[in-house]
């Protein structure tokens, strides 16, 4: 049986604190053109904080790209961290659906 090769999970923020890097642009500088308090984007950037659907389309205003970019990358993540986490227990906990013929 071939061997699943799986990429590291990635939080939106870390790739939001790469692009701020990549566009010099602070945390502080982002959160005032948000509108949001710079704590919010910090803990975004950390991992500490979820990309919200608010926050998606806000980010996406920013950067001028179409809204859902940063939410579906959010989701993506939880996923992923949802299966590598808790597989193993909602595959013991939940039954399967048993066809029966009609």
């Amino acid at each position: 049986m071939p061997v699943k090769k799986t990429f590291p999970v990635v939080h939106p923020g870390e790739i939001l604190g790469d692009w701020l890097t990549d566009f010099a642009i602070t945390r502080y500088r982002l959160a005032s053109d948000l509108g949001v308090d710079a704590t919010a984007i910090g803990n975004i950037v950390r991992g500490k904080r979820s990309i919200t659907a608010e926050m998606d389309v806000m980010l996406s205003r920013f950067f001028s790209m179409t809204p859902g970019f940063w939410l579906s990358l959010q989701m993506d993540y939880d996923l992923q961290r949802t299966i590598e986490e808790k597989s193993a227990t909602i595959n013991r906990r939940v039954k399967r659906l048993k066809q029966t013929a009609a």
